[in-house]
């Protein structure tokens, strides 16, 4: 028991941690969500230490818990996100969302195996529907924005639709808590019909959410949103396993507005251009193809991903020389391209391994080569918002990239 109330009392005195982790992780499923074009209802908790007690004081009769390691290894849900979507379809976009943004501890698939529900009264009601269908991914976070005194610890992220978290709520209040007693063999049957009523509900949105692709498809006007143009990209796309993430379709929505490119036809061209094999989200590969060899569009990724992000605005010195870096970029990537046209190319798009690959059959110097692959890492981290490097750094960067573009250039 000692062991028991000095872990309870310890995770009481590191609540602001726990919390403190609970919103970094929120914010990103949320942030992601909402970039992606995933519609669903989120939301969060830090364990309550009074359940808490309860959970592992149950816990332990079975387990027998020797040390608090134990326990941290056993609990799994000391923080927990749920996410209720609309549309059940939805779930391999959120499994690519949250294996992009977290480190993967384990995952369960529900229904585990089935079991008979036992009334009152020792009559035996065997269900007729699956019950509980969800995943749930225990997850790290892959980085703290604070020095943390605890072990790492597993984040519980559960994902179902909307009308199966609603049903399970009542079932877990009822069953598993059995806040109103015991549960008799009729109570078993109400929850039972409900579940397969549930199932029939989620069949039905799946249709709707396929007839509704199809629409817009179909029609080939623009898409109106961001979440139609998140939907037909994601049924485009290969659905392999190993494809990259979605990645942040608001911003592209809003690109694809600015150059009257939101057409079915003209996203599928551009799809055409992007590597599956690529961890960089789609929606990045996408931004690339019109932003490395354009100014304009580079600085309006780069503002609009700065608004969104509510970053503080640049000094002068510094929107200069990212100006600066970005102009220098683009030199590069158009001298690079029109070797790739001299060479029978073509129009034909240029993409970033390809264009590693050129300069490699040249005689050119392995640091430089190198240099480049780094450059186009620190270009897209700047445009994307990711990274913005000091005005020392960014300098540095243009002396490099004038270097190899004056490589290029000889070759021409």
């Amino acid at each position: 028991m000692n062991l028991i109330d000095d872990f309870v009392s310890q995770f009481k005195k590191d609540s602001i941690i726990y919390e403190g982790m609970k919103y970094k992780a929120a914010q990103l499923v949320e942030s992601s969500l909402m970039e992606s074009g995933v519609l669903a209802i989120t939301s969060s908790r830090v364990k309550d230490p009074n359940r808490l007690y309860d959970k592992i004081l149950s816990r332990n009769e079975r387990k027998q818990y020797k040390k608090d390691s134990d326990i941290f290894q056993d609990i799994v849900d000391l923080i927990g996100i749920r996410i209720a979507l609309y549309f059940p379809n939805d779930i391999d976009k959120i499994d690519a969302i949250i294996r992009n943004l977290f480190d993967i501890h384990s995952i369960k698939e529900f229904p585990s195996k089935s079991k008979d529900n036992r009334a009152k009264n020792d009559q035996v009601y065997t269900q007729r529907f699956p019950g509980y269908c969800a995943t749930h991914y225990r997850v790290y976070l892959k980085k703290l924005d604070f020095t943390s005194s605890i072990p790492a610890t597993i984040i519980e992220i559960q994902v179902a639709s909307l009308l199966m978290h609603a049903w399970a709520e009542v079932e877990h209040d009822l069953v598993y808590k059995q806040k109103k007693g015991e549960v008799s063999r009729d109570e078993y049957e109400s929850l039972d019909e409900i579940n397969g009523l549930v199932i029939a509900g989620e069949v039905s949105l799946q249709r709707l959410q396929r007839i509704s692709e199809l629409r817009i498809t179909s029609a080939n006007k623009p898409f109106r949103n961001h979440y139609q143009l998140a939907t037909f990209i994601y049924d485009k796309l290969d659905k392999g396993s190993n494809r990259p993430p979605l990645g942040d379709v608001e911003t592209l929505f809003r690109l694809f507005q600015s150059i009257n490119r939101l057409t079915p036809a003209k996203i599928e061209n551009d799809l055409e251009k992007i590597d599956l094999t690529e961890v960089t989200p789609v929606s990045e590969q996408l931004i690339n193809i019109h932003s490395d060899s354009n100014a304009k569009i580079s600085n309006f990724i780069f503002k609009t991903t700065m608004q969104k992000k509510q970053q503080d605005l640049l000094s002068s010195e510094d929107d200069a020389t990212i100006g600066a870096f970005l102009k220098a970029w683009i030199k590069l990537e158009r001298r690079l391209n029109e070797l790739w046209k001299n060479g029978g190319k073509g129009d034909a798009y240029l993409s970033p391994k390809e264009a590693s690959a050129l300069l490699s059959q040249y005689d050119i110097n392995n640091n430089l080569l190198s240099s480049y692959t780094q450059l186009r890492t620190i270009r897209n981290r700047l445009i994307h918002g990711n990274e913005i490097p000091n005005n020392v750094l960014l300098q540095k960067y243009i002396i490099q990239i004038e270097e190899i573009s004056n490589f290029v250039t000889r070759l021409s």
